[in-house]
Parts: structure tokens; C-alpha cells; sequence
């Protein structure tokens, strides 16, 4: 059975809608990583090359390694707050991301719809106001809406030498059916293979404590990740990494071939591999582009299902 990859939005590709009653309330949302232990198993394989896993080999002598995820509190949502003045009051909203977002605010005493994007760590003055206290809806996604996806090919996301599978490709009819995976590629790869960045960005979003996979519903919002902002707004999404692995931080910027992480299986998985997806905002709905690798030569092509990646 082919790996499968999370059939729901991950954190990087979400559409919000949150309700507050008043403006007193700060609005905070955090993600919240409790600290694990992991078993992690290294040795070497009949090439010399270093493999790691979370089952115990029971034909080969390997290392064990005690992995250890930190807590980390990461503010992922917007943050409404107010001035207060004498005769009036002001009301804005702060992006805590290292990527812009786009929102829009519908304030509900007044009808007044507001509609902007917020840039990356910025803060945005949304109206001014009489009223001591306003109720409102809104709603947010990841990313400019003004982006236009540069057709450049990507790199292979793979950091270790050796020949890949993809096991599944865009509109997979496994889990690839719908947005925003529709245009999303799995390739089978051994637990602890090198992740590589397939193009320049900065680093958005980061998931780097869980430590189970299975094909349970309940995994599908498990998968460690790295998220990475690319320069033409559009960002890619390497999921289902191994626990402990990851080795960049939020706002990092990376080039093209920086390793990022391990492989793994972590979240809705039926078994290691790498799922690799290119998404951007449209309109407060996130979804993937097609997108093309470059071959060892330089040539680009559409990956397809049951092609090997021969990376060199």
C-alpha cells in the first residue's frame, strides 16, 4: 500500500474563522508542544550509509538514541488589540507569522468590512471607533493573495544519494484528491534520510514533537513538519518528519539544499516517506500548484507516480 500523506490542511495551510465579543479580549491562539521521549535506532546499512528508526533492528547491532522535543509556546494566529483615546478608540491587529497573511474582519454592531493583508511580523491599524466594545468575525490564511508562483523547477528535497520512489503524485487517488494536497508528490524514503530545502525561503512553520503514525483519523493533524516561505510568496510543505530531526528554526531563511530535517513517519502515514507539496493563498483559500523537479542534468519534469528520483 502506497504511503499516505495527511488528507487534511496542515497548520502552514489552514482557513480560520473565529468569533470574538469584545475588543477587551486579547485574542491569542497558541500551539502548545508538551515535552516527549523518543527511541531513535542508528546504524549502518550494507552501504555504509547511516540509517535511523524507531523500531529496534533484530538483525543488526544499532546505537539507541534518547531524543528529547523541548516545550515551545508559538503564537499562530492573529492578535487583536486596542488604544484607548479620550474621545475615541482604535482598533488593530498583529501578524506574529514569518509570513504574511491575508484577513478580513467583519464587524458586526456596524456591517464595516475590512479586507488587507498584513505583513510578516506586522501590525495593521483596521478602523477607528467610538464604540466601547465591538463584536466581530474573522477570517485569515497564510500567505499574499497578490503572489504570482514563479514556474522555476524544484530541487530534489532529498539530501542523501540513492534512488526514490514516488509512491504517489498530484490528484493521487489515495489521498491527493482534494485541496490542499491535490498537487502534493510522496516519495518512499527510509526512516532518518536527509531533508533538503528544493528552493530558497525562510523558514514559517515547524512541528517537531510528535512521535507516532498510523492510518487512524486520529493522526491527521499529527505530522511534524517544516514549512518555507519561497520569494515568489508561494511556500512548501515537507511533512511526516522523524521526531527530533528538524534543524532549522521559525524565521531562518535557507537556500536550496540545506537540510532541514529527517524522514519519517509521523501523523497519518501507513509507512516512511516524505510528502512534499507547493501551496499559496487565493483568496483566503489555500491551495497547491503543479509544480516541476529538476533532474542530476539540469532538466526539468513532472513527477509522476512510480518514477525514481535518482538523487546524485
Amino acid at each position: 500500500m502506497n504511503p499516505a500523506s495527511q488528507r487534511q490542511q496542515h497548520s502552514t495551510a489552514a482557513f480560520y474563522r473565529r468569533c470574538a465579543l469584545t475588543w477587551f479580549l486579547f485574542v491569542l491562539m497558541a500551539h502548545w508542544a508538551a515535552p516527549i521521549q523518543a527511541q531513535v535506532y542508528k546504524y549502518k546499512d550494507e552501504n555504509g550509509q547511516w540509517v535511523f528508526t524507531d523500531k529496534k533492528p533484530v538483525d543488526t547491532q544499532a546505537d539507541e538514541l534518547d531524543i528529547e522535543t523541548k516545550s515551545e509556546k508559538t503564537e499562530r494566529e492573529p492578535q487583536f488589540f486596542r488604544h484607548q483615546y479620550p474621545d475615541h478608540y482604535e482598533n488593530w491587529v498583529r501578524n506574529p507569522l514569518h509570513a504574511p497573511i491575508e484577513i478580513k474582519v467583519q464587524f458586526e454592531d456596524t456591517g464595516l468590512l475590512i479586507h488587507r493583508t498584513v505583513e510578516a511580523q506586522g501590525k495593521l491599524k483596521l478602523n477607528e471607533s467610538p464604540l466601547e466594545s465591538e463584536p466581530f468575525t474573522y477570517w485569515w490564511a497564510i500567505g499574499d493573495p497578490r503572489s504570482a508562483p514563479r514556474w522555476d523547477a524544484y530541487e530534489y528535497p532529498i539530501a542523501r544519494h540513492g534512488d526514490y520512489t514516488i509512491t504517489q503524485s498530484f490528484n493521487g487517488g489515495f489521498s491527493h484528491k482534494r485541496e490542499p494536497s491535490r498537487n502534493a508528490v510522496d516519495i518512499s524514503l527510509p526512516v532518518g534520510t536527509d531533508i533538503a530545502a528544493a528552493r530558497d525561503g525562510v523558514v514559517i512553520s515547524v512541528r517537531d514533537d510528535y512521535q507516532f503514525g498510523g492510518k487512524n483519523g486520529y493522526f491527521l493533524d499529527k505530522a511534524n513538519h517544516v514549512t518555507i516561505l519561497h520569494d515568489d510568496g508561494t511556500y512548501a510543505l515537507y511533512a511526516h518528519l522523524l521526531v527530533g530531526s528538524v534543524k532549522v528554526e521559525l524565521g531562518q531563511r535557507v537556500a536550496a539544499g540545506h537540510v532541514i530535517g529527517r524522514s519519517g513517519n509521523s501523523g497519518y502515514s501507513s509507512g516512511p516517506h516524505l510528502h512534499f507539496v507547493v501551496q499559496v493563498n487565493v483568496g483566503l483559500k489555500i491551495v497547491s500548484v503543479p509544480f516541476k523537479f529538476q533532474d542530476p542534468k539540469g532538466a526539468p519534469f513532472t513527477p509522476k507516480r512510480g518514477q525514481i528520483l535518482k538523487v546524485r
